[in-house]
């Protein structure tokens, strides 16, 4: 039988991301800091601090530039993860932007309206929008990068997105209400 803990204090686990030389760490600093960005888990700083030391020590930044260039790469990092985690969770079939979307091929299109649109207030305002038109207009690639924009943006109201096909079965659809729901709103087609 394994030995008990005491409440609170937590067994020590094998880390797979650590440094193969983190033991062999000659500077007693250097290994603390190594440790430190292990526990806060800052693992782009941890992974990257070859480089980063190496950039500090060719710029020689002030202290707060520094800090500042060091906190912007972590917080770079963290957001790309959500990014991914929130389109993995999403089950949008795949990641489409409006700036990949090929305007010339669909001319009759608003561009103007699309773009307002995918500034997504609608939704903020708890307001439908229908998108109807002909097969191969651009109707999905321009749902899926709506999809993607709460995703890639980097504020607190950045909502989850959820893509259920027409296909799906309707004991697969979510059975409760959508709190807020409202009236249908504007339609767009092309």
């Amino acid at each position: 039988m394994a030995p008990r803990h005491p409440p609170g204090e937590r067994r020590a686990t094998a880390d797979p991301t650590r440094r193969a030389d983190e033991a062999a760490v000659s500077d007693p600093k250097l290994a603390q800091l190594i440790s430190h960005l292990g526990f806060l888990g800052l693992g782009y700083l941890k992974k990257h601090l070859d480089q980063l030391l190496a950039w500090a020590s060719r710029e020689a930044p002030s202290h707060t530039e520094l800090l500042e260039h060091l906190l912007a790469q972590e917080v770079a990092s963290k957001l790309e993860a959500r990014i991914e985690r929130r389109v993995s969770t999403s089950r949008l079939p795949e990641r489409k932007t409006l700036e990949a979307f090929d305007w010339a091929f669909q001319p009759s299109l608003d561009k103007s309206a699309i773009l307002e649109l995918a500034r997504l207030d609608f939704v903020r305002r708890k307001e439908d929008v229908v998108i109807t038109g002909k097969p191969g207009t651009g109707k999905s690639h321009i749902l899926k990068a709506f999809g993607c924009v709460p995703a890639s943006r980097a504020s607190p109201c950045a909502m989850p997105v959820a893509s259920i096909s027409s296909t799906t079965s309707t004991q697969d659809l979510p059975t409760a209400p959508i709190p807020g729901a409202s009236e249908p709103g504007p339609g767009l087609s092309f």
